[in-house]
């Protein structure tokens, strides 16, 4: 099919053009009224306001499904309460919520480095001390529970003790998270998300600017071929 040079050259420039859409000033593009140009920047900036709304739906939807599994897990594994005091380098006191009882809450999975009982006290202090904790309950008894424990945002504590230097890491218990979780873990994954999210964007500017340079190239090509 041969194009008129005008058509060939209104093809190319289009293809460029409406890669990124603009209600800014009508541009002039030979073989076309400026009605007839106006009106193909006002399709492309529908589709473009259409597109943006998905993507912002799509990312709400997202973010609530998240706090929903989020709050789910939280309800099954967790308990809450205030800490009292630290009672060494990996124990605090607290109460029971249910029954008021004192009880004693160390840490699993960590070991305090020799010769750091006192810096370990004192780290696991300015951690927890005067602030809500959480907490997985993983062994013990009902007054002196091993336990799995992060802070109320959901810092994991054996964590920050291990890259402070004052703690390292055992295996004693399987049963564990081993990570942050409630808005700290949110955060992440919304992060994570957001980055794929953008390299997938990226990937189809990548696409679509290849094709529009593929079809500006093939209409020049077309166009130079009626001389």
């Amino acid at each position: 099919m041969i194009f008129s040079r005008p058509v060939a050259m209104a093809a190319a420039v289009f293809a460029a053009a409406f890669l990124a859409p603009s209600s800014e000033a009508v541009p002039q593009i030979p073989g076309m009224s400026q009605d007839e140009v106006q009106a193909k920047m006002n399709e492309a900036m529908k589709k473009w306001t259409e597109d943006e709304q998905k993507k912002r739906d799509s990312r709400e939807a997202e973010i609530a499904a998240v706090n929903a599994k989020e709050q789910e897990w939280v309800k099954a594994n967790l308990l809450f309460s205030m800490t009292g005091f630290v009672v060494d380098d990996r124990t605090v006191s607290t109460k029971d919520k249910a029954t008021k009882k004192k009880i004693k809450l160390t840490i699993a999975n960590i070991k305090t480095v020799a010769g750091k009982e006192e810096e370990a006290k004192e780290t696991l202090k300015s951690i927890v001390v005067g602030n809500m904790i959480a907490y997985k309950r993983l062994g013990g008894d009902d007054d002196n529970r091993i336990v799995e424990l992060w802070t109320v945002e959901g810092k994991h504590v054996a964590n920050q003790m291990v890259e402070a230097g004052v703690s390292e890491k055992t295996e004693e218990y399987s049963d564990v998270v081993g990570d942050d979780v409630m808005e700290v873990r949110k955060a992440k994954d919304m992060d994570r998300r957001e980055q794929e999210m953008l390299a997938e964007e990226e990937e189809k500017r990548k696409k679509a600017k290849a094709a529009a340079e593929e079809k500006a190239a093939k209409a020049a090509e077309t166009a130079k071929g009626e001389f």
